[in-house]
């Protein structure tokens, strides 16, 4: 995808459940970065359990200046804290991000990551569909 360029019309990217690990992360992240991918609308990462907190980091890096992606789903991939919310708060304040649905549901954020998160939704004008479901919430947001 980073190598193809404007040559390469991918909309729509599954990758369920491929053990997509924080390196598969960071090379993601770099082929949607500003200039990589122009035409990914929607990245689906769901069941990827070696993705972690270190995979979504090293994605988010990349996704902070992507101003294509529309969606972003993250369920089951073992993203967990403040980190976590931390690189997805970064990406939705964004001035360059158009994310409208973000969904990670089915990982571990509790109250830490959700705040983190939430700072960076303060920010945001554009998303119109966020899921946090079973995510250990727990209302501790110190």
């Amino acid at each position: 995808m980073r190598c193809g360029g404007a040559e390469v019309q991918v909309s729509y990217l599954e990758l369920f459940d491929n053990n997509i690990g924080p390196v598969g992360g960071m090379a993601l992240g770099q082929s949607l970065a500003h200039g990589g991918n122009l035409s990914l609308l929607t990245l689906k990462l769901d069941y990827n359990s070696t993705f972690g907190t270190k995979g979504v980091v090293n994605l988010c890096k990349g996704l902070r200046s992507n101003s294509t992606l529309k969606q972003l789903h993250l369920q089951f991939c073992q993203i967990s804290g403040e980190e976590s919310g931390l690189a997805l708060g970064d990406v939705v304040s964004s001035r360059h991000s158009n994310l409208e649905v973000l969904n990670v549901g089915g990982n571990r954020l509790g109250g830490l990551g959700l705040s983190a998160l939430a700072r960076g939704l303060m920010n945001n004008s554009k998303l119109t569909h966020l899921s946090l479901a079973d995510n250990m919430i727990d209302g501790v947001c110190i």
